[in-house]
């Protein structure tokens, strides 16, 4: 007999595969006894590279299917959890969850079936790989397209949901985060309730097992995931060993009522026993169980507590407001730091320890701070101290770019831009060395450690780059709307660098001004308890917005204004020059447009004379009008007085470029200068 190509189906691990796979080999016309056999790529398996190992040819032949099954793939998803298109009763074609638990193949026609548990059913789904996708067991058990019609979520979305769900709980392209709501959030999918069961396969035992969705995130997240547990997360050694729930005392408090003859602390007869009540333990030893069972149980009462916790989350998934106050307080459970306390909560003002700590930190938010605070912090750090989170971020400094100056991180504490002293450029990157120098004190949290000097912005690049240094503190730190907020804006600015009109530094300074802004009315409408408007505020960064409008007009004003002080010869020089750099931009569009006038220099600005906290407008008292159209000036950073003398520096920068002193502020005199 000649020699012929047969197909088999293998068992999990005998192709190197953790599942079911297809492979062929080559039969004699001998009697041999192992034959080399490949793996075919197909089904699960199809991205996986080639691959070859021995088995018997008795096996081979036994397990024998047809060429166009192997092909198709249809016996590697037995075992595998999948999502998969169904139809139900009076419902549209929708997206479910189950486990594969067989199939069956017609070559007739060529199709097939699988057979899928969904947990309270059963059923058989025709097999199409385009509307089923094999899933890793975090995003089967996050579940993103639970039920959700497939006309609005194709196949190619269905997928990429499941991947993104997946990188973010395995911190693939992103921190790693075991909040199933933060994940679902991201990809706008609807909460679960984690204290449902899944169905999964137990290959080894050949059966389907059920597990709730907490324990298969939990084990997948600290066990998988080689992480530390916390004391309140419980582990069996495989995922299928879910730890079984103890009976509370409240269980056992009803059934010794409803059973006199068995006391309190006292387990009851089972059906197996010989029912001798004279063996009763003497009243002495049960006291002795009860309050050794006491002590055993405050763990097992603090994941009840959670369990409840979750429960109520479920009947208000209509009420936001609600929603966030109960993941707080879920957040507070499943802290480490919870384990050592009597109520197993750590709060600002609730235990001992953390009165005795806050009396003596430097850094005391007012109550309005930490009102702000709570609406803005991720469950990760909403159990932290204030003044243990600002040492703890600061001593992640490497993580972030920018000056790890105390009294930046307790304005970011309570998000304090706009009037408050906080700047977007406080978060601008800075030199290695710059760290380390030693005028600034790294270690006063106290309001006596003022903000440092936001630097100015060069260019819109280097705003660009202060909104990556806060867009990596916001991402540690707080919730995805801040996230967004920053995203928003530094969306805006990159859109903005192809116009013109932020050439000078007058007119960055006040784009960044219009920034501290909009981040300033988030912080407004938290202080208001006003969550829906403070996520809506990220849609202000557009051309249409009003305020942005008016800033344009403001800094047209400001270059018109220049302009009109210019000697006629320089206007003329300008127009040609500008005039000139439009027609080259034609044909090379890498040469900047001509300024209108040289920036202020740093040391004209850092010179300025400074009253009630505003530095001296220069336009003020020149021939060269500010464009302020109101009383005092365009921007709240500059005020309008006259001092009695002015710095040279700052004296002959107004002679220089806005046509000297006015008449009526004629008597200033110039400082003299130290020689």
């Amino acid at each position: 007999m000649a020699a012929s190509t047969v197909f088999a189906f293998f068992k999990p691990n005998a192709l190197a595969t953790n599942g079911y796979a297809y492979g062929s080999a080559v039969l004699p016309a001998s009697d041999q006894v192992d034959v080399s056999v490949t793996r075919i790529s197909s089904g699960r398996w199809a991205s996986l590279d080639a691959f070859e190992c021995d088995r018997s040819s008795d096996e081979v032949k036994q397990r024998a299917v047809s060429k166009e099954e192997a092909l198709s793939g249809i016996g590697t998803y037995v075992g595998s959890c999948v999502c998969v298109a169904k139809v139900s009763p009076r419902s549209p074609k929708a997206w479910e969850y189950g486990v594969v638990t067989g199939y069956t193949w017609v070559q007739e026609r060529l199709a097939g079936e699988l057979f899928v548990c969904f947990g309270d059913e059963s059923d058989s789904v025709p097999f199409n790989p385009n509307e089923l996708q094999d899933l890793a067991v975090p995003s089967y058990a996050l579940r993103p397209c639970h039920r959700a019609p497939v006309a609005d979520v194709m196949g190619a979305e269905m997928r990429q949901r499941h991947l993104v769900a997946l990188n973010n709980f395995t911190g693939s392209g992103s921190r790693a985060s075991r909040n199933s709501s933060s994940i679902l959030r991201k990809i706008d999918a609807p909460d679960i309730d984690e204290s449902q069961l899944i169905p999964l396969f137990n290959v080894a035992a050949g059966k389907v097992e059920f597990v709730s969705i907490k324990y298969a995130l939990d084990f997948s997240y600290y066990n998988d995931g080689k992480r530390r547990a916390p004391a309140t997360v419980r582990l069996g050694d495989t995922i299928f060993d879910e730890p079984a729930a103890i009976t509370s005392g409240r269980d056992e408090t009803a059934q010794s009522a409803e059973d006199p003859r068995v006391l309190a602390g006292q387990l009851s007869d089972s059906d197996e026993s010989d029912g001798d009540e004279d063996k009763a333990p003497p009243p002495a030893a049960v006291g002795l169980l009860q309050t050794r069972k006491r002590e055993r149980d405050v763990p097992n009462q603090v994941d009840e507590d959670l369990v409840s916790l979750k429960q109520l989350r479920v009947s208000y998934s209509g009420n936001p407001s609600m929603l966030r106050s109960i993941d707080q307080v879920i957040a507070l459970r499943e802290s480490p730091l919870s384990a050592g306390s009597g109520s197993g909560m750590v709060s600002y003002s609730g235990s001992t320890y953390s009165t005795s700590t806050s009396s003596k930190a430097q850094f005391q938010p007012s109550s309005l701070q930490r009102v702000i605070h709570g609406q803005l912090v991720n469950g990760t750090y909403a159990s932290m101290e204030p003044q243990l989170l600002l040492e703890t971020l600061q001593i992640q400094h490497e993580l972030f770019a920018f000056l790890p100056h105390p009294a930046i991180f307790r304005a970011f504490y309570s998000w304090d831009f706009g009037l408050r002293g906080l700047s977007l450029m406080h978060f601008a990157p800075v030199a290695g060395g710059s760290k380390r120098i030693s005028t600034h004190n790294m270690t006063d949290f106290s309001k006596s450690a003022s903000l440092p000097f936001a630097v100015q912005p060069q260019d819109l690049s280097a705003v660009i780059d202060a909104l990556d240094g806060l867009a990596v503190i916001v991402a540690t730190v707080y919730l995805p709307f801040v996230r967004e907020l920053v995203d928003a804006a530094r969306k805006f600015i990159v859109a903005l660098k192809t116009r013109e009109g932020f050439s000078t530094v007058e007119a960055r300074i006040e784009l960044v001004y219009w920034i501290n802004e909009r981040f300033e009315r988030v912080r407004g409408f938290l202080a208001l308890c006003d969550m829906s408007k403070a996520q809506q505020v990220h849609f202000e960064f557009s051309f249409a917005e009003p305020s942005f409008v008016r800033l344009m007009q403001i800094i047209t004003e400001i270059r018109m204004s220049a302009l009109q002080v210019l000697p006629p010869a320089q206007l003329l020089s300008n127009q040609a020059a500008m005039a000139s750099s439009t027609s080259n931009s034609r044909t090379s569009r890498g040469k900047a447009p001509a300024q209108p006038r040289p920036p202020v220099p740093q040391e004209v600005l850092e010179a300025l004379p400074t009253m009630n906290g505003q530095s001296l407008c220069m336009r003020f008292l020149s021939n060269t009008p500010c464009p302020s159209r109101q009383k005092g000036c365009f921007t709240r950073k500059r005020g309008h007085f006259a001092p009695a003398t002015l710095p040279s520096i700052v004296f002959d920068f107004i002679s220089n470029h806005y046509g000297g002193l006015r008449k009526d502020f004629a008597s200033i005199t110039r400082e003299q200068s130290d020689k």
